[in-house]
Parts: C-alpha cells; structure tokens; sequence
C-alpha cells in the first residue's frame, strides 16, 4: 500500500494518474462509492471523505479501511491533510477528525511509501 497526501487542489489525483499510467475509473472515489462494494480499484480517492460517510452511518471506519486493505494491500491511497489545527465547535467535526487522522498514522505506518504532494511537487517522506 501506498499514500499520497497533501493539501485539497494540491495535485495529488493529478500525480498519481500521471506517474502510475492510471485512467481514472481505475481509481475508487471514496466521496461517491458504494460503502459495500469491493474495493478492486488501483487507487483510493478522498479517503478523507469516505471516513466521514462511514462515520455519519455510525460505522467503524477503520474497520472499513482494514478490510479494504485485507481485499486489496497494493491500493494507492491519495488523501487530503485535514484540520491545520483548527479545533472545529461540531461534536462530529472533532470526532472525524480525530478518527481521520489515527486512520491516517496507522496507514502511514503499514504503508511501503508516503509522499506528500504540494503545488503538484511530490515529495517522499517515508520510502
């Protein structure tokens, strides 16, 4: 498994549609896709996004990412960096957040690769 993180319009998609020679209904778009469908795709889109969909159903979203992983380890992951430290008044907005980003370390920890995309410009942080 592999991520690419970076700020929303950063280029991440871009990136990895490019680099990877991927069409884009190779990748899975986690604001749009089905919450039961297999995940076969070659890249996960808006991880971010599909965390806060799992967590509205009142669903465990790691164990949704878990078992996404489990049907699918060589998945690319490319993800928005969420939050900068505003601390939003919402109970759910903290919730996701705090969820998102335990999601995100325990990803970032398994993952073989970890790049951070900014202004289009990949840059490699865990390899």
């Amino acid at each position: 498994m592999r991520m690419v993180i970076g700020g929303k319009a950063q280029g991440k998609l871009a990136y990895v549609l490019s680099h990877e020679n991927l069409l884009q209904d190779e990748i899975i778009d986690g604001r749009t896709c089905p919450l039961q469908a297999p995940f076969r795709g070659k890249a996960l889109y808006a991880l971010h996004e599909l965390v806060r969909r799992v967590l509205k159903d009142g669903n465990d979203p790691r164990e949704v990412v878990v078992s996404i992983l489990r049907e699918n380890a060589e998945l690319i992951i490319i993800t928005d960096e969420i939050g900068g430290g505003i601390v939003p008044m919402e109970p759910f907005e903290r919730q996701w957040r705090e969820e998102y980003g335990k999601i995100c370390c325990m990803l970032a920890k398994k993952a073989q690769k970890v790049e951070r995309v900014y202004c289009g410009i990949p840059m490699v942080i865990k390899e």
